[in-house]
């Protein structure tokens, strides 16, 4: 679980922090485990001082901000201190700060010194080192809607067209049917003829 910059202090004021085992309580120690337990992120490479941090931090998780007179660090920013202190330079998490002064969270300042808060001025410091905010996720894509499935229809055929000559021998057929099925003896002549109703449907 990640500390707050408060807890981190809080959890190591006046204690010694030795967090690669080699040389005692150092700078770079309080640096390295405040980047662990705070930020849980990656360490920065191997260096012989501490001021090599400016130049070797990871760049992906940091903006680096120059020590102007303009620029003011907030809490949790890793300060980072130039050879003018000592040939390793320094450095120390920043608790609070003004234009003028500001008050850091420090290891070995001055040498020997376990982890405490410590009034600087700006002189000699390089700059700062400030994470930088997490990138937001995208947002999801939204689901393309699926056009409803729509059955083919067969097509309309046009009515095949009849030949006339076609026409007049169905014509014929059908009377030839109609005569032959469907007639009547009329009175004492003998004769055979077609009903009227029968013409009719011949029309």
């Amino acid at each position: 679980m990640k500390l707050t910059p408060d807890q981190f202090f809080g959890k190591y004021d006046q204690k010694g922090i030795d967090f690669d085992g080699y040389y005692g309580f150092q700078c770079m120690d309080l640096y390295r485990q405040f980047v662990k337990e705070v930020l849980d992120l990656p360490q920065s490479p191997s260096v012989v001082g501490a001021v090599s941090v400016w130049t070797t931090y990871l760049s992906e998780y940091f903006t680096r901000i120059d020590n102007t007179t303009k620029a003011i660090p907030v809490k949790g920013d890793i300060m980072i201190w130039s050879t003018g202190v000592g040939q390793y330079g320094h450095i120390a998490i920043c608790k609070d700060a003004q234009q003028l002064e500001f008050t850091s969270f420090d290891q070995n300042w001055p040498v020997g010194s376990l982890c405490h808060f410590q009034k600087h001025n700006y002189k000699n410091v390089l700059g700062w080192l400030r994470v930088k905010p997490p990138t937001p996720a995208e947002p999801e894509p939204k689901p393309i809607p699926t056009p409803p499935v729509v059955e083919p229809k067969p097509p309309i055929l046009p009515e095949t067209p009849i030949d006339p000559c076609q026409a007049q021998d169905l014509l014929i057929a059908k009377v030839r049917t109609l005569v032959n099925s469907r007639w009547t003896w009329i009175g004492k002549k003998n004769s055979w003829k077609l009903r009227l109703s029968d013409l009719k449907k011949l029309l």
